[in-house]
């Protein structure tokens, strides 16, 4: 498995560049692999998907579930189809200006590809990640949790990785750095 986060990178989060021994950059390396195991346990990170019938509120603003968004190909408002005119697609909402949220609320449903492909993280020939794809900003936030998640375990200093006790502190420090792609 190729790591998004390199070991020299991590170190230089940690301010240790440079001041480690082959020892610490085999916990360091083990830190990042846990580390990102962990996210893609708890996210919906790499599983680019096609959704069909993903139920929303009744909203003009529209969160799914899988982000960013890559198409749209319908948008159905109590079981009618809207025009591609009649909605805008961003990278991490829809908007439907004409959906009312006053009176008894209707069945919206949305049909979309969304996600990032795990070819989106993986490294380039040249051993780096390509940030040029449509997961850019979310492989800069994957970046950072992974960070942050080794760090967190290797500060714990107990001479192995978390454990399945402490899956819920995992869960919730990945939540607070990728909020949009977790799987709940």
């Amino acid at each position: 498995m190729a790591l998004l986060v390199t070991v020299a990178e991590l170190e230089q989060y940690m301010h240790l560049s440079g001041v480690s021994n082959t020892e610490q950059e085999a916990a360091h390396t083990a830190a990042l692999l846990w580390a990102q195991a962990a996210l893609w346990s708890y996210t919906d990170y790499c599983e680019q998907a096609t959704v069909v019938g993903e139920a929303q509120d009744s909203s003009p603003i529209l969160l799914p579930g899988k982000l960013p968004i890559i198409t749209v190909t319908a948008v159905y408002y109590d079981d009618v189809e809207y025009d591609d005119d009649d909605y805008y697609v961003y990278e991490t909402y829809i908007r439907v200006p004409s959906i009312s949220t006053i009176g008894t609320p209707q069945i919206v449903t949305i049909d979309y590809k969304g996600g990032i492909s795990r070819d989106d993280v993986e490294p380039d020939g040249l051993g780096v990640v390509d940030t040029g794809t449509v997961g850019y900003k979310y492989t800069i936030q994957a970046q950072m949790a992974i960070k942050q998640l080794a760090e967190w375990a290797l500060q714990k200093n107990r001479g192995h990785l978390p454990n399945s006790e402490e899956s819920m502190r995992v869960r919730d420090m990945i939540y607070t750095y990728l909020p949009k792609v977790i799987r709940i």
